[in-house]
């Protein structure tokens, strides 16, 4: 009776030692990336499964105020029947309504607040240490630069939360979310990409904004949906993957669920002009379990003809500040 086991842990491990992704490229052998990467991406978007019918955006703008330099707009889409988006546009008060401008959709990573502190929200103590401990209000750092960014309320986050009657403090909003949905074959993540794409939508209509120069960043879970939404959504342009990819050698289990769901969103995302920034310092992994690997700096960009120098906003690249999340996680 040896060699059995009880441990989930142990289930999971075992499993993910054995593990071989059905799409795995053999990148060693000199394969067809091209012809893999069609392959790849079919799959992958039947995985997600239908997104919802299109509707109209009907976005409802608030202007909020201007502020060093900064115009804050509260911004509100429907994304669906029975759901809609809540939304923070910042934009330089001098950047020109003539279509050349560059714009970025930023996503928050799992925590209580949301949208708010990427926008820059500092109107409680709270919220401004949950920036200080991330570096985490890059909405707003890279609006500062010349970009017009938008930050959104992820489904089962800030605005969004929703918990059950019943349920209040006691369960994760997020993990509720996902098993509400899957009852009724209803994915957060695809929903998710469904709303990046909204916004992506909304963006195209700024009279500031090229859509051509439209690109997505975000920390940790915020750096989930720019891979996923990078690799389902061509109208994303760039990205900036912070605090995501990283080897999970501490979390054995995780590898088979986890590990090889990033791979596969990664290398999907792989022609997409792009800074991906794991840190070596992360919370969230070993220390010295990976390094930044940076595959779109300014210089590469521009030289494929992924930054035109249009308008007043800075190349878009994703490059300017991101650095400095390198060292801290969400």
């Amino acid at each position: 009776m040896a060699n059995r086991y009880f441990s989930p842990y142990e289930y999971y491990r075992k499993r993910a030692e054995r593990h071989v992704p059905s799409f795995a490229f053999a990148h060693a052998g000199g394969g067809d990336f091209p012809s893999w990467h069609r392959r790849a991406r079919a799959k992958f978007i039947e995985l997600l499964g239908p997104f919802p019918k299109a509707v109209s955006l009907n976005p409802d703008v608030e202007c909020l105020g201007e502020e060093g330099g900064l115009i804050r707009e509260r911004v509100i889409l429907d994304a669906e029947p029975d759901m809609s988006i809540p939304c923070v546009v910042l934009r330089p008060s001098g950047i020109p309504a003539d279509g050349r401008g560059a714009a970025i959709v930023c996503s928050h990573g799992h925590g209580p607040f949301g949208k708010e502190p990427v926008a820059g929200n500092r109107t409680t103590e709270a919220l401004a240490d949950n920036i200080r401990q991330h570096n985490y209000d890059y909405g707003e750092q890279m609006a500062r630069r010349g970009f017009l960014t938008l930050s959104l309320d992820l489904r089962g986050f800030g605005e969004r939360a929703g918990m059950p009657p019943g349920f209040e403090g006691g369960r994760d909003a997020c993990n509720l979310n996902f098993l509400s949905g899957a009852m009724l074959g209803r994915y957060p993540l695809t929903l998710n990409v469904w709303d990046v794409r909204c916004c992506i939508r909304y963006l195209a209509t700024r009279p500031e904004v090229d859509a051509e120069r439209i690109g997505m960043m975000g920390l940790s879970q915020g750096g989930t949906m720019t891979a996923f939404a990078a690799a389902a959504l061509p109208e994303i342009k760039c990205t900036d993957i912070i605090g995501y990819l990283n080897p999970w050698q501490f979390r054995d289990e995780m590898r088979a669920a986890f590990l090889l769901r990033q791979r596969r969103a990664a290398s999907l995302e792989l022609r997409r002009r792009r800074s991906v920034l794991p840190g070596h310092a992360n919370p969230t992994e070993k220390r010295g379990a990976s390094r930044p690997t940076r595959s779109c700096t300014p210089a590469r960009a521009r030289s494929r003809g992924a930054c035109p120098e249009a308008g007043s906003s800075p190349p878009l690249t994703g490059q300017s500040r991101a650095r400095g999340h390198r060292d801290r996680g969400h």
